[in-house]
Formats: C-alpha cells, structure tokens, sequence
C-alpha cells in the first residue's frame, strides 16, 4: 500500500474529528449531547415547580405585556 493513502486517510479521520468537535461544541444536540435547549424542554415538561409555572408563564405571555406583580412594586 502507498503511504500517500495512509496519509491521506489520516487526514480525513482528523478533519471528522474536528468538525464533530465543533458540532458538539455549537450544537451538542445534533450529536446526542443534552445542551441548554433540551434542559430547559426536559424541565418545561416536569411539571409542579413554581419555576415551571414562571416558564410556562413566560412563554404565553405576548412580550408588549406588562407583568402585573411589577405594576405594584
């Protein structure tokens, strides 16, 4: 076998390496990594915690919406 294919698959293994560490770094998701998004998916789901509720809350609410509790401080 040649040493130029050797290299040259060498290459291409490290260049995979390389990009599924920036994909896992930018999108930990894409390659089954929980990242931010699926944390706060998996705790909107639970369900019962008052943090939950808040949001919940927050996602319903239209954002030119004032919260009430801030109008009586």
């Amino acid at each position: 076998m040649e040493t130029w294919i050797l290299f040259a698959a060498g290459g291409v293994f490290f260049l995979f390496i390389v990009a599924y560490l920036i994909i896992m770094v930018l999108w930990p998701e894409w390659v089954g990594i929980t990242g931010k998004v699926a944390l706060e998916a998996e705790r909107a789901h639970r369900g019962g915690s008052e943090a939950d509720d808040k949001v919940m809350d927050s996602l319903h609410k239209p954002s030119h919406q004032t919260d009430d509790s801030k109008k009586n401080v």
